[in-house]
């Protein structure tokens, strides 16, 4: 086969592979209610249909994603399998995270193959970059999930502050333990907050003890903040006065946020030393230039 060849059947291939990624992560069509619940009473109104038929009828590119984040999820390689508590503590599902890797690979694929096709390179040189541009681009996904974990995390902390803070005043004001949770938690907006009532709304639900639903989120999710508020609270359903260990703790996490600025704005100071310097050099070189030129001009 040669190159001409070889371009089109990669190119037929993304195409295709595009095509049905596309149409597995594409958001659904809006229902009409009215309709929908007709079809579903006629539905209901027919004799069942068999598993086999209905196994039939599934979408295959959505299959091909269910079964490929099944195996993802319960794979332990670092390069294939997803991470799980990074992927809940955002929210999201491991499908559209299989979804987002297989779309990466096929951008910077077809990138390397187009890339190599106007280079006029050889074609097992384009093959070999076009695969590792394929496992590269799939790596991307994983990175940025890694990544906004962290920030969650850390914006997790910074708002527990505010909620150990509202917790103290709650217990100031005579609250118990759990009432003092629940009503911190009821004063808040935002992911975080809204993040805390569910916990402790599950808690009650189950007749778990709220520190210990706590205790185990944090431990799960590794926000240690969250693990030394249920400590906190477990003392205080004891008896202990606990507003003094609340603040100083919100203290705590607010100290640790300003040193991680700090520590991020020093990082973003030292990576503007090289930008700067090959501009300053390049200044130099444009007011040095036209004299040299002058001379070697005379010489």
């Amino acid at each position: 086969m040669n190159s001409t060849g070889l371009v089109v059947a990669l190119g037929v291939c993304a195409g295709l592979a595009l095509a049905s990624l596309i149409a597995a992560v594409a958001p659904p069509a809006q229902v009409n209610l009215v309709v929908a619940m007709t079809r579903a009473q006629d539905l209901l109104a027919q004799p069942d249909t068999t598993e086999a038929h209905s196994q039939r009828q599934r979408w295959w590119p959505g299959t091909v994603l269910a079964v490929l984040a099944e195996r993802s999820t319960n794979s332990t390689s670092r390069w294939w399998g997803a991470p799980a508590v990074e992927l809940e503590l955002l929210q999201r599902t491991v499908t559209r995270y299989i979804a987002a890797r297989l779309g990466w690979a096929l951008v910077a694929g077809v990138t390397a193959v187009l890339t190599g096709t106007v280079l006029d390179a050889d074609v097992l040189a384009v093959t070999v970059l076009a695969g590792a541009s394929a496992v590269g681009g799939s790596l991307i996904p994983a990175a940025r999930v890694r990544q906004a974990a962290g920030a969650a995390r850390a914006e997790f902390a910074r708002t527990l502050a505010s909620y150990l803070e509202l917790v103290a005043q709650e217990r100031a004001a005579g609250a118990a333990a759990t009432p003092a949770l629940v009503q911190a938690a009821s004063l808040g907006s935002g992911w975080v907050f809204t993040r805390i009532r569910d916990i402790l709304t599950s808690a009650r639900r189950t007749g778990t003890p709220v520190w210990d639903a706590l205790a185990q989120w944090g431990q799960r999710f590794q926000v240690p903040a969250m693990a030394e508020l249920a400590d906190i609270v477990a003392t205080a359903a004891d008896g202990a006065a606990v507003y003094t260990t609340l603040t100083a703790k919100a203290t705590a996490l607010r100290h640790a946020a300003l040193a991680t600025d700090r520590e991020k704005a020093n990082r973003r100071s030292e990576t503007l030393v090289g930008p700067l310097a090959c501009l300053l050099i390049a200044f130099m070189i444009l007011i040095i230039y036209p004299l040299f030129a002058r001379i070697l001009e005379r010489t």
